[in-house]
């Protein structure tokens, strides 16, 4: 019966990411990067998820087999750990870019800026405390 359950759960959280958080991860890796660098960084982050998501697909079900990992429903806190590295990872890493033109992106990344500091910064603050 935990079985159901659990499958159940999986297919619920597999459908509602692929409505969500799946569809904006392609718009933040086309627009994060630097555009002298967009092409490399895409490339990179491709084979990374590609290599991520093989690794993954070859372990998982060992993980949850009852004959080698036995984790069954536990395997919850294996996704639960990956969803928080994540969230950390693109907090330290992934800038906010709201409303921002893709010439003041680049010029935030040329100085330097971290991606912690893109929502405060202010190019036209900047730009004056650089003329004096």
């Amino acid at each position: 019966m935990m079985n159901r359950y659990l499958a159940t759960a999986l297919i619920l959280v597999t459908c509602f990411a692929s409505f969500g958080a799946w569809l904006v991860s392609y718009i933040v890796a086309g627009e994060v990067s630097e555009l002298s660098l967009r092409a490399k960084s895409q490339g990179v982050g491709w084979f990374a998820n590609g290599l991520g998501t093989g690794v993954f697909a070859i372990v998982l079900p060992y993980m949850y087999n009852p004959g080698s990992g036995d984790l069954r429903g536990k395997i919850g806190f294996v996704f639960f750990g990956f969803a928080t590295l994540g969230l950390v990872i693109s907090w330290l890493i992934v800038p906010e870019m709201k409303d921002r033109p893709p010439a003041e992106v680049d010029r935030m990344f040329e100085i330097g800026l971290p991606a912690r500091n893109f929502r405060e910064f202010r190019m036209e603050e900047y730009d004056a405390a650089a003329e004096h």
